[in-house]
């Protein structure tokens, strides 16, 4: 995207519980407010703010693509009830979670 630096973008993760599943959710929003009600509303599920980075569009996508290819053995992906759009970014409860926590608090 050409101007993508200049949208405001929030990057996250997220703890989802639900009876018989714990998983991470990584992703990106530019309406995170919005992105939160969505997927409250289409799970069943206890859903923590583990982390919330305020950046831009660009950096949030690079910052994604960076995360889902270091940590691609822990993708849930197919393996999560996920009513809504980012099931790809949903990560095993085995993810080493405080590490990308980490991470995104040196940016």
């Amino acid at each position: 995207m050409k101007n993508s630096k200049l949208i405001p973008c929030k990057f996250y993760v997220l703890k989802f519980v639900t009876d018989n599943m714990e998983y991470y959710k990584i992703g990106l929003s530019t309406n995170f407010n919005g992105r939160l009600v969505k997927l409250k509303g289409a799970h069943k599920a206890t859903i923590d703010e583990l982390y919330v980075l305020n950046s831009n569009l660009f950096n949030c996508a690079t910052i994604e693509g960076e995360l889902l290819k270091k940590y691609k053995k822990y993708n849930k992906r197919g393996e999560v009830p996920f009513n809504v759009d980012g099931s790809t970014e949903c990560l095993s409860i085995k993810t080493p979670i405080q590490e990308i926590i980490s991470y995104l608090e040196q940016l």
